[in-house]
Order: C-alpha cells, then sequence, then structure tokens
C-alpha cells in the first residue's frame, strides 16, 4: 500500500476537457468549446449586477420598464 494519500481525479471544466482526460492524445487547448462559450452567455444574463461588478457587461443597462408601453410608429418614406 502506497502512503500517499488517493486523491479523485479532477472534475473537467467542460466536455473537451473531460474526453481529453480519456483520451491522451488529445489535446483540449486545440479544440472551442461551444457549451461553455454558452454557459458564459447564460450567466452574464442570469447575473447582470455581478457582471457589471466584474466589468463583463456595459455599465449602463437597459432599465426594466424601458420601451414598456411605447407605442412606436413605423418610419414614414419621404
Amino acid at each position: 500500500m502506497s502512503d500517499t494519500p488517493t486523491r479523485k481525479e479532477a472534475r473537467a471544466v467542460h466536455d473537451v476537457a473531460a474526453l481529453a482526460q480519456k483520451l491522451p492524445g488529445l489535446d483540449a487547448a486545440r479544440y472551442f468549446d461551444f457549451q461553455a462559450d454558452e454557459e458564459y452567455r447564460a450567466a452574464l444574463t442570469r447575473w447582470p449586477v455581478l457582471a457589471r461588478l466584474m466589468k463583463l457587461a456595459p455599465c449602463a443597462p437597459l432599465s426594466v420598464h424601458e420601451g414598456v408601453g411605447e407605442v412606436h410608429e413605423p418610419a414614414r418614406s419621404l
């Protein structure tokens, strides 16, 4: 028996990294993970205040009530 404690393998950050753990010849850094990009964009909309504090989103968000109930007329041609 070994003197070193056994550790669980670290969870992969995304699907490509998980696959790279099982396939030694796969370099996860060479692949674009669409799932990670989708999760990033969803997080920006899920937590807008945190995104602004971390400077990941614009500082001046649209007001919740802005544009609600306004009637816009179509543009007229000259």
